[in-house]
């Protein structure tokens, strides 16, 4: 159990450290925090269905890891993604009268993370982005 919490709290720090870097990247680039924190929802949630996806697949193939699977999806995409700041940055929106700016936000941070993380986990369920060449169907004669 010890080894799944530092996996955990690993992939969390470095989801955090990904999170600070969109964070800085989005201020630098003159776009500033809800747009970071829209940005970094969204990757976070195209990420965990990626992976979710993937680690089903290597299930199926008894190939799972789980400490890595806990790094990734719970300690990593967790640490990345933040419905707190997101929150957050709802209410400051709402504080300063930017009624229209707030429902635009809340409302695409919703569909777009739903969006990647639905896209991203069937693609991968599908076997688009398989590392080994996709078997044919035999031939019947």
């Amino acid at each position: 159990m010890a080894v799944i919490w530092l996996a955990i709290s690993l992939g969390a720090m470095c989801g955090g450290a990904v999170r600070i870097i969109i964070a800085h990247s989005s201020i630098a680039a003159g776009l500033g925090l809800p747009t970071a924190t829209l940005l970094a929802n969204v990757l976070g949630c195209i990420a965990i269905g990626t992976l979710s996806g993937w680690f089903a697949v290597q299930a199926q193939s008894s190939a799972r890891n789980v400490y890595w699977q806990q790094f990734w999806t719970t300690g990593f995409c967790g640490g990345l993604t933040t419905l707190s700041l997101h929150s957050f940055d709802a209410f400051t929106l709402l504080n300063s009268g930017s009624t229209f700016v707030l429902i635009g936000y809340v409302s695409s941070t919703l569909v777009l993370s739903l969006t990647g993380l639905v896209f991203a986990r069937t693609m991968i369920m599908r076997g688009y982005f398989q590392t080994q060449p996709r078997r044919k169907p035999p031939q019947t004669e």
